[in-house]
């Protein structure tokens, strides 16, 4: 039987800024980057919980706004969890991130994967056109091709991720779908990371 007292997964959000302006975002914006309060805070709930019962796995989930504008706060979290790991305070470690792709570079892939950040799910709308029309960067610019070179290096890589892309079905967008997937299937050749 699995002790939840020794299981702890944490959904958690540094930002709440964003990148892009897409068309049917609901997000407000107005709140910025996590407080180094809440950060200590986060870490504190780790170790105590660790100290307290021990933990077998921990899992740290991002999301936003795009987590990745504030890549010190996820890293700084992550690399404290890692180093109770590396300890053996805690027994496993994983998590994921929802993030729309366009700063995970393979800098930023290499160095989250390292922290135990292995999932991710980016979400398209379609092809480069389709996409563009709905996904734009918060100044106006197209980001199709930024997050599709990411893929493409990704997929290039030997590194040990996931990646869930995400399609958005909306009226009058599904021929672009079906081009992305014959892309997604061209370029990417069936990597089963992504």
């Amino acid at each position: 039987m699995i002790d939840l007292k020794k299981r702890l997964e944490l959904t958690v959000m540094p930002t709440e800024r964003c990148n892009f302006r897409c068309v049917y975002c609901y997000e407000d914006f107005v709140i910025g980057k996590m407080k180094p309060p809440v950060r200590e805070g986060i870490k504190n709930l780790i170790a105590k919980r660790v100290e307290r019962y021990g933990l077998d796995y921990l899992s740290l989930s991002w999301f936003g706004g795009e987590p990745l504008l504030a890549k010190d706060v996820v890293f700084e979290i992550c690399e404290s969890a890692e180093k109770l790991c590396r300890s053996g305070a805690i027994g496993a470690r994983g998590g994921e991130m929802t993030t729309n792709g366009y700063l995970l570079d393979l800098a930023t892939l290499t160095a989250l994967v390292e922290l135990q950040q292995k999932r991710y799910q980016i979400t398209l709308d379609g092809d480069e056109p389709e996409h563009n029309r709905t996904r734009r960067s918060a100044s106006g610019e197209k980001t199709f091709d930024k997050i599709w070179s990411n893929l493409v290096t990704a997929h290039q890589s030997s590194l040990d991720f996931s990646i869930i892309l995400r399609l958005h079905i909306m009226p009058g967008n599904a021929d672009s779908l079906f081009r992305l997937a014959d892309r997604i299937i061209g370029e990417l050749n069936g990597d089963s990371r992504i």
